[in-house]
């Protein structure tokens, strides 16, 4: 059954892919389609990145409301270590209230944190996290007195709005910039300011790494422009020809649109944004020759995915018509350890028997005991499968086998096995007991012998053949049913059993 499942489960998966696969490139590509699904993208990408700085800002005004909070020194921490930790675009924040200053920032794989109280933003005592855990702490003082430069002056003038700044320090460091708020507390203000790393919102933007000559320019409402793929703020050619051709669509809050620059064409898109934001809009603007590229790598993965669900087709199909003891051949001979079989009761795969010849009761060899032998090994053969130990009682001792060897002409394992071998075939077929029989034995403590016998589920019944009291041969049929076989005797039953367990 287990075959059935799996090849189904192939088929039906390469089915799918093949399908999706097919409905998803059986179209005529046009390079306006293409454009229109990466720049709908990456409008998702951008715009959840502007929502999230409005998102934070608002949370920080929410959650310090008065002074007392913002120098609840606990409650600082926790608060600005959980946002950084959740700010995907995040590469710091600081909060500065008059001469209070609290800062986070993401070091590799940890977060910084530091509250300072003077003026002059000097030394103060850093702490680093990992995992919410205090690893280390230093002193240290803030880069730079950032209370005096021009633009922190221009952010605290202008209340309640974002401002973006993308030049900080003279344009020295393209690789960051950042968002401004400041907001009234009381008599004072809180002024927060978010930095983010140019590089990395690229990366996940997945714009770099598609489109090697994209180029994204950024508008802030302080009219402050900056390609951020370049980190340039001064105006090129293609800058200049690329925003004469949006003049035309100011009356659009978003849009596409294409042009030719030194014979090569550009697509481009754009989207405005409301004042509240502090951005006015982005412009995307793409080479058409690198969309056809981007689109032909599609094609190849297209293709390994075609190729691959033809595979996984193939291996269902060829999975479903192999014989099914193929199929189990290479679990067939593999018979855990006695110590390892011993670790379970017994149940529906696993059955002891103290022996298989001598009576441990009558102390005298019984016959009767290689019937229950073969009983266990049909039923066994004619449900799941099973283990039987012979050597080892119902509570799990090991008796071994030297017993039933003295019943025997060669007190042998050798000869022992040939005469079990013999009772098999006699009873279930040589083709039975070569297919679905293996047997091996084992020295286990004090140098006892086991036999382990596995029986593999089989493929059609199993019928032992007993005579009655009258001398007459009769057929039955055993299964196993919980940790006992036993016979189903009605014809009824045994047939409902058959169709059920063996039907092809």
């Amino acid at each position: 059954m287990r075959k059935y499942i799996l090849s189904i489960i192939l088929i039906g998966v390469g089915f799918a892919l093949f399908i999706y696969n097919y409905s998803k490139n059986n179209k005529t590509k046009y390079s306006e389609t293409l454009f229109a699904t990466e720049a709908q993208i990456f409008d998702n990408s951008f715009t959840n990145f502007i929502n999230s700085v409005e998102q934070n800002i608002k949370s920080i005004q929410v959650n310090f409301r008065d002074e007392l909070k913002v120098k609840d020194t606990s409650y600082t921490k926790e608060y600005f270590l959980k946002l950084m930790d959740n700010g995907t675009y995040l590469t710091s924040i600081v909060l500065i209230n008059n001469a209070y200053k609290i800062a986070t920032r993401k070091d590799k794989k940890s977060l910084v944190f530091a509250i300072d109280s003077t003026e002059k933003l000097d030394v103060v005592r850093w702490q680093r996290f990992e995992n919410k855990k205090l690893i280390s702490s230093w002193q240290e003082s803030f880069n730079q007195n950032i209370s005096k430069t021009s633009w922190f002056s221009d952010l605290k003038n202008h209340k309640n709005e974002i401002q973006w700044f993308f030049k900080i320090d003279d344009n020295k460091n393209k690789e960051l910039f950042y968002a401004g708020f400041t907001y009234p507390l009381g008599n004072s203000n809180n002024t927060i300011l978010m930095e983010f790393s140019r590089i990395k919102l690229l990366e996940n933007f997945n714009t770099n790494a598609q489109y090697n000559k994209a180029n994204l320019w950024v508008v802030s409402t302080q009219n402050e422009l900056v390609n951020l793929t370049t980190g340039q703020i001064k105006n090129d050619s293609l800058q200049i020809s690329t925003f004469n051709h949006f003049k035309q669509f100011n009356q659009s809050n978003a849009g596409t649109f294409n042009f030719k620059f030194k014979n090569e064409e550009y697509w481009n898109s754009y989207k405005k944004y409301l004042p509240k934001t502090g951005v006015l809009y982005y412009l995307l603007t793409i080479p058409n020759k690198e969309i056809d590229i981007a689109s032909g790598k599609k094609d190849i993965y297209s293709g390994i995915l075609k190729w691959g669900s033809l595979f996984l087709i193939g291996i269902g199909f060829i999975i479903l018509f192999i014989k099914k003891r193929f199929f189990y051949k290479s679990n067939s001979m593999l018979i855990p350890s006695v110590k390892e079989i011993l670790n379970d009761d017994e149940n529906r795969f696993l059955e002891f028997k103290s022996s298989a010849r001598w009576d441990y009761r009558q102390e005298k060899t019984n016959p009767e005991l290689e019937k229950m032998i073969l009983k266990t090994l049909a039923a066994f053969g004619n449900t799941d499968g099973g283990i039987l130990l012979i050597g080892v009682d119902d509570d799990k001792n090991i008796l071994g086998l030297e017993n039933d060897f003295k019943t025997l002409k060669k007190s042998t394992a050798d000869y022992y096995e040939i005469h079990l071998r013999n009772l098999f075939h006699n009873a279930m077929g040589v083709k039975y007991v070569s297919n679905y029989v293996r047997m091996q034995f084992e020295n286990c403590q004090n140098h006892k012998m086991i036999c382990k016998i596995k029986v593999l589920a089989t493929n059609e019944p199993i019928y032992l053949k007993f005579k009655n009291k009258n001398g007459l041969v009769e057929e039955k049929l055993f299964v196993r049913s919980g940790n006992s076989s036993q016979e189903i005797k009605s014809m009824s039953d045994i047939n409902d059993y058959i169709n059920t367990r063996f039907k092809k």
